[in-house]
């Protein structure tokens, strides 16, 4: 779990005390509903910190999947290895990152949205940015279209 999960849960915990505590000057009915209630919200939002790790892997590995479709249709005689961002979110727009074989000094990166599969950048491995790539003499092999 990340710290700020972490920290989500802990602040949810002692909100829940608190409200726990003020019930005491309820009737006995609607402390048990409220208690119940408070289990229940603590219950849901541990159970989703808990699945959200494996949700947002899940996530990366469809659209690494995707990624590797496209880039055998485009790119069929070439080899690659794909890298996530190590995001901890779920997000509409995946973004990975691309080194080919042919190509190991440039990283190439990918915005993956539903089926919409779109190149974004790329960048040395020593750090030139992609307009001190285009302006030099190396010029990628895998430019898809012109980056802003």
């Amino acid at each position: 779990m990340s710290p700020t999960s972490i920290i989500i849960i802990c602040g949810l915990i002692v909100i829940l005390l608190i409200i726990c505590l003020v019930t005491f000057f309820f009737k006995l009915s609607i402390r048990k509903k409220i208690w119940g209630s408070s289990g229940i919200l603590l219950i849901l939002v541990i159970g989703y910190f808990a699945l959200l790790p494996k949700l947002v892997e899940l996530q990366i590995n469809d659209a690494i999947e995707k990624l590797n479709t496209y880039l055998t249709t485009i790119y069929p005689n070439d080899s690659w290895s794909v890298t996530d961002t190590d995001d901890d979110k779920l997000n509409k727009t995946v973004e990975l990152h691309v080194r080919f074989q042919t190509e190991t000094d440039i990283v190439y990166s990918y915005n993956i949205t539903g089926e919409k599969i779109e190149q974004i950048d790329f960048w040395s491995i020593d750090g030139k940015s992609s307009k001190d790539l285009i302006n030099s003499e190396t010029k990628p092999l895998h430019l898809e279209k012109k980056i802003k």
